[in-house]
């Protein structure tokens, strides 16, 4: 059962497991250049486009439509949706990325990302604690020991990161909350809210 968005994240893992095939497989139209890398258990799915030296390292999924821009790494059960764009020097890993939303030179690790999300360029989503320990995360009762090493952040619908910020680990962003340039998130952000100038 999922009571928490983290467990978002082993379900990906399992559906992966299990569905995605032994070797990489190019669906229909997608297009991919000749210079990029695909290695393991990876589908581009028709209409998808990778540019040049991209490097996609599997499992991983590419959805219809979407575009892997140049020099972007995508890896380790990272599973873009619908008309996705990863833009130039971004580094997916591990995370569920849904229709529509933006990436550009960031890292989105380990992480939550809704439908129609915007993340700026130079944002991080931090995914470890500087002791390594287990990552907490808000919840009603309180802190909740998510169990992770490894966790970043959830990003809900059309959320906006502005560029050079910095979500800790654990942080939970609501719907249509603006993060604006130059923030690092310690706590969560409710739905709509402005964080910074």
């Amino acid at each position: 059962t999922l009571k928490y968005p983290w467990q978002f994240l082993s379900l990906k893992n399992f559906i992966m497991g299990r569905e995605l095939p032994e070797e990489p497989a190019i669906e229909g139209d997608a297009q991919v250049d000749g210079t990029a890398i695909i290695r393991g258990r990876v589908v581009v799915c028709e209409g998808a486009r990778v540019m040049e030296n991209a490097v996609i390292k599997g499992p991983a999924f590419i959805g219809p439509g979407s575009l892997v821009g140049s020099g972007v790494l995508v890896r380790d059960y990272a599973s873009l949706g619908k008309n996705v764009i990863v833009g130039f020097g971004t580094e997916v890993k591990n995370s569920l990325v849904l229709d529509g939303s933006h990436l550009h030179h960031c890292s989105v690790e380990d992480s939550v990302v809704d439908s129609g999300c915007r993340i700026g360029a130079f944002s991080v989503l931090a995914y470890r604690r500087f002791d390594r320990g287990s990552i907490k995360s808000a919840a009603k009762q309180g802190a909740v020991d998510t169990g992770l090493d490894f966790f970043g952040a959830v990003l809900g619908e059309n959320v906006m990161l502005g560029v050079n910020s910095s979500v800790m680990p654990g942080v939970k962003i609501g719907a249509t909350a603006r993060v604006m340039p130059n923030c690092a998130v310690k706590k969560d952000v409710k739905e709509g809210e402005i964080v910074g100038n």
